[in-house]
């Protein structure tokens, strides 16, 4: 491999941060932190359906924060390339709706398989993805937002439940 230069990982949609870490890789936990509102959200959207698209792996989606229409909303709106306020808005011109009528159904979106559930667990995130991997297959596991997800001990403090959910993830 090292004499092959091969990427250890496949790739996401930045090639910039595939350069650096060398795509995502199996067996391998990668979580990303920043501040609200910066797109983290957006950030494992784009990763999942980018993982159906070019991959054509199966993603499990975990989403504490948004609900699945809202999630379906953006993809759309990504896709297609439409403005997603004028979606929203219904704002609208013919020329936006043959755009957005041009991307439905989303390439791929078949494959990011969506939990929506506000109250989930480690466990039923596992359950989720194992269900997932024997059924179709799994190439990926996205969690937004771990800070969220109903910790096993809630007496502990929370960087304990965090690092508890960290290590159940890996």
């Amino acid at each position: 491999q090292i004499q092959r230069g091969t990427v250890a990982g496949l790739s996401t949609p930045w090639p910039d941060l595939d350069r650096k870490i060398h795509g995502l890789a199996e067996n391998r936990l990668y979580i990303v932190a920043a501040r609200p509102g910066v797109g983290k959200s957006l950030l494992g959207q784009s990763l999942a359906m980018h993982w159906a698209q070019r991959h054509g792996l199966p993603t499990y989606f975990a989403s504490l924060e948004m609900a699945t229409d809202e999630l379906t909303m953006r993809a759309l709106a990504q896709a297609s390339r439409v403005d997603l306020d004028y979606m929203l808005s219904g704002d609208m011109t013919e020329r936006l709706w043959t755009q957005l009528g041009a991307k439905i159904p989303v390439p791929g979106a078949d494959l990011v398989h969506v939990c929506d559930d506000p109250g989930q667990t480690l466990d039923s995130i596992r359950n989720g993805a194992r269900q997932l991997q024997r059924r179709d297959g799994l190439g990926l596991i996205v969690v937004d937002y771990l800070q969220l997800v109903t910790p096993a001990d809630k007496r502990a403090n929370r960087e304990q439940q965090v690092a508890a959910l960290s290590r159940g993830l890996k």
